[in-house]
Order: C-alpha cells, then sequence, then structure tokens
C-alpha cells in the first residue's frame, strides 16, 4: 500500500472518530443566569421572599401564579412571561376619607379568583423593586389567609438589567376559586390604637419619614406622630446592589427594629399615612421574625385628621 493511501485512509479514521464523539456528545445546556440581587436567607421566613433565579426555574410551574402589580402602561411595555397584572387601584378601596383601605372579602375574591388564584396557588408577587405594592398586595393576601405568599427581591428592576425574557403578551388564565379567610389580628383598628398606647405589651412602628414623624412634613389637618411610636422609616430596609434595590440582610434589618427598641415578645402596630408604607413595614417585621404584627390600616389619615387624638411632635 503506499504512503499516499495510509495517509489518506488515517485522515478518514480520524475525521469518522471525530464525528462519532460529536454524535455522542450532549447538546450543551444554557447557563443558567444568577440574581444579581440575591434574596437575603438570614430571615426568619426565606420562603417569603424569592430571586430571580428562582423564578426562572420554577416560572413553568402551574401551582405558581405571578402577580405584577405595576400600573398598566408598564405592564403593558413589558412583563416577566406569564404574570398578570394587578394594579393598586384593583385590591385597594377608598371607606370614606380614608384611601387604600382593605377591599370587602366578596371583591377581593372575585379579584383572585380571576386571576386564577385558587387555595394552592404560590402567588408571586413584584413591582418596579422595592417591594412598596408589593408589600401592601402581600399584607391584603395575608390577612385574607392565602397560605403561599412570596415577594419577589428587586422585582421587575432586578429581572430586566438581568437580560431575562420579556414579555408583551397578557396571559390567558384559568378562573379558580379564592376563599376569602380575613384574620382581625393582622389588622389594628382606631379603638384597638387607642388601647395600645396604655399598654406596655404594645409598641408602634411609624413607617413614614423622619420630616412627617417630628410633623415638619404635614399631610393631615395635624403633623406628629402616635405617642410612644418610634420611627423606623420603611425605605432603611431597602439598600441597593448593582443598581438593583433590594432587601438588607436579616440582621441588618433586625438590628433596625431592635435599636428603635421592638422586642419579638410585643405586639407591633405599623402605620404611615394610608396603610401602604406600613404594610411594608408589616411584612418586613415578620420576615425577620417578630409574630405579633398588625398593621393599622387608616393610618394618620384618620388619627391627624380627628380633633381629638393625642399627637407627638
Amino acid at each position: 500500500m503506499s504512503r499516499h493511501r495510509v495517509w489518506l485512509l488515517l485522515v478518514m479514521l480520524g475525521a469518522l472518530l471525530v464525528l462519532g464523539a460529536c454524535a455522542r456528545a450532549p447538546a450543551a445546556q444554557p447557563t443558567a443566569v444568577a440574581s444579581i440581587a440575591p434574596a437575603p436567607k438570614d430571615v426568619a421566613r426565606p420562603d417569603w421572599l424569592v430571586d430571580t433565579a428562582w423564578l426562572a426555574r420554577n416560572l413553568t410551574n402551574t401551582q405558581v401564579r405571578v402577580i405584577d402589580v405595576r400600573a398598566p402602561d408598564k405592564y403593558q411595555e413589558g412583563h416577566i412571561p406569564g404574570a398578570v397584572n394587578l394594579p393598586p387601584a384593583q385590591f385597594t378601596v377608598k371607606a370614606g376619607t380614608l384611601t387604600n383601605e382593605l377591599p370587602p372579602p366578596e371583591q377581593f375574591a372575585t379579584t383572585m379568583g380571576a386571576l386564577g388564584v385558587g387555595p394552592d396557588t404560590h402567588v408571586v408577587i413584584y413591582d418596579e423593586g422595592n417591594a412598596l405594592w408589593a408589600s401592601r398586595l402581600f399584607f391584603t393576601l395575608d390577612f385574607y389567609g392565602h397560605p403561599r405568599i412570596s415577594i419577589l427581591n428587586g422585582g421587575y428592576t432586578a429581572w430586566s438589567k438581568e437580560g431575562r425574557e420579556i414579555s408583551k403578551v397578557a396571559p390567558a388564565v384559568a378562573k379558580a376559586r379564592f376563599i376569602p379567610r380575613p384574620d382581625p389580628s393582622k389588622v389594628a383598628t382606631l379603638a384597638q390604637v387607642q388601647e395600645g398606647m396604655s399598654q406596655a405589651s404594645a409598641v408602634f412602628c411609624d413607617a413614614r419619614s423622619p420630616a412627617e414623624y417630628k410633623g415638619e412634613d404635614v399631610r393631615a389637618k395635624r403633623g406628629g406622630h402616635i405617642p410612644k411610636a418610634q420611627n423606623v422609616d420603611w425605605q432603611t430596609t431597602i439598600t441597593e446592589v448593582n443598581g438593583v434595590p433590594t432587601f438588607r440582610s436579616g440582621a441588618d434589618i433586625l438590628r433596625l427594629y431592635q435599636e428603635a427598641g421592638f422586642r419579638k415578645e410585643q405586639e407591633v402596630i405599623t402605620y404611615c399615612q394610608s396603610g401602604v408604607r406600613a404594610a411594608h413595614a408589616y411584612f418586613t417585621l415578620r420576615l425577620v421574625g417578630y409574630q405579633k404584627v398588625r398593621n393599622y390600616d387608616g393610618s394618620w389619615e384618620e388619627w391627624g385628621n380627628l380633633p381629638d387624638t393625642p399627637i407627638e411632635r
């Protein structure tokens, strides 16, 4: 056999070996995108706060319902695939002079059922990223007894910054039966706040800005704060990582509340102007292990506009 033929056979044999190896090699798997704003794990309820990496892995789970609480125009510009839109006006109501109040149970049940939220649905809520309105929906679902709720840490900002898939299509969802089970222990009324003022076991968390707390920024007939309330501005529990708003570590959040004098054995009543920032404080306190937390839903809209409620500045 000539050298030329031997060389040709060797080349053909090598080519066959390469082709065989390629045929046996598994297809390349897409690299999972890590979250640029991971959810803190040093919290009492890590299941209540998920990050984008978790959501990406669970997006096709039929038991997961993702709810976007941003304004409809923002949702239409782009949203997380499969997410349904529920702007705040659809889960808050006006009661007399008070805004952002809890909706009636029948109304909320209809709203949730239309979004496909049933008793076994894991609801994941997101807003632009600071979790303000996401926390308000969390509080509402928690008040009505829904057992599986999470907030997306970093919200839509984290998802979009990571270059993940964006959709402009509103999904079609099958209706479900949502059964509201109101829990009055999670809400404080005016009478309960007044009663709590004389009880050592009750403390008040003012989630507004320091200027509102001091009476310098007045948004009612009178300014100031409820006597014995301590100010922990809701924004102090949020930081920024890689340009994305994210919850601070559990240790940092717990330190903020402990330095304000809140002990876990006490009942903490949160309030703000209309119960929205107070809902963020409600979520954050419970996230780090405070069990007895109520949201004073009337908040300063009620307290600051009454002529005879005591006020400190």
